[in-house]
């Protein structure tokens, strides 16, 4: 598992992204960033519950 602090990090990369107004482009970079989570998660360096809530707080703006 990734060590808290470097998670948090993750998490506030996340919702400065879902957050950001749209952009040309904003859809794959949150498609990037979610392949990113599951590869980290994949390396054992996020849990199962790290990957699950940062998918949540990118996947509403998945299509913007």
């Amino acid at each position: 598992m990734v060590a808290m602090p470097d998670y948090q990090s993750l998490e506030r990369v996340a919702y400065r992204v879902s957050r950001h107004p749209y952009f040309p482009g904003k859809s794959e970079v949150v498609e990037e960033y979610i392949e990113d989570i599951q590869q980290r998660f994949e390396q054992g360096r996020l849990s199962s519950e790290q990957r699950i809530r940062l998918i949540a707080i990118l996947a509403p703006t998945l299509g913007e």
